[in-house]
């Protein structure tokens, strides 16, 4: 049976909940434009962090798309083989720890609503664990040439390694770790798993949304997203179309293509 990605197995201190200018490490921030071939094009807008209060805890209602703006518009677009970051693209980093803790950093304008859902996952009896958070490129690489290695080693030819580790790990500058926006979580045990048998796991799949975060690669959902299922990684997309997209039950891919369509 084919195993998730690798993982940093670290252990890690309670993230800081609240924004810090001293905490924060100056990076500057393109508006660069991401492309769906065939599908949509979308542009990043470079906008200052805007913190929301969290929808009320009451299950998404099936209701028409809402007519106000939508929040967090910059972050709405796809990351993935055929859409990679653009070269060059850089982001304004906020560590939810120590700032040396790469796996721990994220886009500083999703900072608060991570923030807020560690805190009120934390009221409700739950302990989430963020163990990887923002990757630089150089990192990935290492993480993706690990993964091609360890399949080799178990006696895969280079093209078998190479074609299961693309289910399992983002190559290099196509990985959402890298664009800052998505976040990978475990419980206190950081085994991610058996993730999805945890009570931490179950708050994030009714609770996520509300913080603009999506279950990124769904279980039996691999022949569209190109991954196999991780119950742990979570990307953000905006509290308004993360609760569209939680919906409609369709992977951000379907969702793109729904709108595309419409």
């Amino acid at each position: 049976m084919v195993f998730g990605a690798v993982l940093m197995m670290l252990a890690v201190t309670a993230p800081d909940l609240y924004l810090a200018a001293n905490a924060v490490r100056p990076i500057i921030t393109p508006t660069p434009v991401m492309t769906q071939p065939a599908l949509v094009q979308l542009t990043i807008n470079s906008e200052q962090l805007i913190i929301t209060e969290p929808a009320a805890k009451t299950p998404p209602k099936e209701t028409a798309r809402e007519p106000e703006k939508y929040d967090n518009a910059w972050a709405f677009y796809l990351v993935d083989k055929d859409n990679p970051l653009p070269a060059g693209f850089e982001v304004m980093l906020f560590a939810l720890g120590e700032e040396d803790e790469w796996w721990r950093e994220v886009d500083l304008r999703i900072a608060g609503y991570v923030g807020q859902m560690l805190e009120d996952s934390a009221r409700d009896g739950v302990h989430i664990v963020i163990i990887e958070g923002y990757r630089t490129i150089e990192r990935q690489q290492e993480i993706y040439d690990r993964r091609i290695n360890y399949y080799l080693e178990l006696g895969l030819t280079p093209a078998q390694a190479l074609l299961v580790t693309d289910t399992e790990v983002a190559r290099p500058g196509a990985s959402e770790h890298n664009a800052g926006l998505a976040l990978d979580f475990a419980s206190g045990n950081y085994d991610v798993y058996s993730f999805e048998e945890t009570a931490e796991f179950a708050w994030l799949a009714e609770n996520s949304w509300r913080y603009g975060f999506i279950l990124r690669y769904p279980e039996d959902a691999m022949h569209i997203t190109g991954f196999i299922y991780e119950p742990w990684h979570y990307r953000f997309v905006g509290v308004k179309r993360a609760r569209e997209i939680t919906e409609s039950g369709l992977t951000l891919e379907e969702f793109l293509m729904q709108l595309c369509a419409e």
